[in-house]
């Protein structure tokens, strides 16, 4: 297994503890827990949450056997995004908090694709040049960057849109 690799999966190793360790004050519940109920409570299926939280299956089925999950599971409502039949009917500010709740989703959306192993090697890559485009972008903004760093970022750039 080459260094990298070791490596990336320390760091999965890791957070995946860390997301069983970190215990909320309000609800007792860990962040994987937390995390499982909501995307459960979105409609995905026992198997996907389980995947995507880094648990086995039979554990979702565990934890919904246990009373301060169900109430968490039970009480905790679905962000809904108010239908638009025209976008003249929106403000600027409008559109700012529409696209504010799609934030996490899309972010979360983006990790799934690029860290499915499974998928499509063309998603893979469009998602990782969004987000290299979208760094990219937001240093060269702040003005905030590294030379190096940028220089770095700006070759795997042109690597990455050589392979799209």
């Amino acid at each position: 297994m080459s260094k990298y690799k070791e490596e990336a999966k320390k760091r999965s190793e890791e957070l995946k503890k860390t997301k069983k360790d970190i215990i909320d004050f309000n609800t007792g519940l860990s962040v994987a827990q937390l995390q499982a109920a909501q995307l459960l409570k979105e409609g995905y299926s026992k198997a996907r949450t389980a995947k995507a939280v880094g648990v086995h299956f039979n554990t979702i089925t565990n934890w919904l056997k246990k009373p301060q999950f169900v109430k968490y599971y039970d009480e905790y409502e679905v962000q809904v995004m108010p239908s638009v039949d025209t976008v003249t009917e929106l403000t600027p500010e409008d559109v700012d908090m529409h696209l504010a709740r799609l934030l996490t989703p899309s972010i979360n959306a983006l990790g799934h694709v690029l860290m499915d192993k499974k998928g499509s090697d063309q998603a893979r890559v469009n998602a990782g040049k969004f987000v290299l485009n979208t760094i990219y972008g937001r240093l060269l903004d702040k003005g905030n960057y590294n030379p190096g760093e940028l220089d770095e970022l700006r070759k795997t750039l042109q690597i990455v849109n050589k392979k799209a």
